[in-house]
């Protein structure tokens, strides 16, 4: 079982603002990035459960997918757009527990 936090869309114009001498480098982009965090689990055998997607917001919007790619995932928001106590026990009672 892991976490993993990903932006949403794809930035196709940006700058790369950089020194030689540092090891450090920075991505200027002129959009507003948006994050999702996604929870997902694999068992030992290699079976796969629906993992949950987490949208920073109040509720999910049709805006957020387009309509050929919507995977069978289960999909929620909370206000900071992390997980919650109600959120992971919420996908453990109604995703984890009946998949396994």
């Amino acid at each position: 079982m892991d976490e993993v936090g990903c932006a949403l869309g794809v930035c196709t114009n940006c700058k790369v603002l950089g020194d030689l001498l540092k090891k450090r480098t920075l991505l200027k982009s002129p959009q507003d990035r948006k994050w999702v965090l996604i929870i997902e689990a694999i068992s030992a055998d290699g079976r796969c459960i629906r993992p949950v997607a987490i949208f920073k917001g109040k509720n999910p919007q049709a805006s957020w997918f387009t309509a050929q790619n919507i995977p069978d995932w289960h999909y929620t928001t909370s206000e900071n757009g992390w997980t919650s106590n109600y959120i992971a026990l919420h996908w453990l009672h109604e995703v984890f527990l009946p998949e396994t």
